[in-house]
């Protein structure tokens, strides 16, 4: 609960340190997800090219992030209601498997 008068800073100075990490770990996660937009567009059909694929393979590419983003939010939201640290890690864990997959 925001008390009346009560800054961002004054809340920064109450956050405890079990609870940086996950912040820490959602921003990288975020960070990554967008670095991976701004490689992969411009990107796709240069590799859809050099695996030796249609070019129609980039618009599948690109599409596939938000399609499988917004299916596995359904499975995140009721793991995350019993557990918060697990699914962070696994879906870090991931994102970092499908970087390194890519490159």
């Amino acid at each position: 609960p925001v008390k009346k008068g009560e800054s961002f800073r004054d809340k920064l100075k109450d956050l405890e340190p079990q609870n940086i990490f996950p912040l820490v770990v959602n921003v990288l996660a975020c960070f990554l997800f967008m670095m991976n937009n701004y490689i992969i567009a411009p990107s796709s059909a240069y590799y859809a090219e050099a695996l030796g694929c249609n070019d129609a393979l980039s618009g599948i590419m690109v599409g596939a992030a938000p399609l499988f983003a917004m299916s596995s939010s359904v499975v995140y939201s009721y793991w995350t209601n019993y557990n918060y640290k697990q699914p962070m890690l696994f879906a870090a864990t991931l994102q970092i498997i499908g970087n390194l997959l890519y490159a």
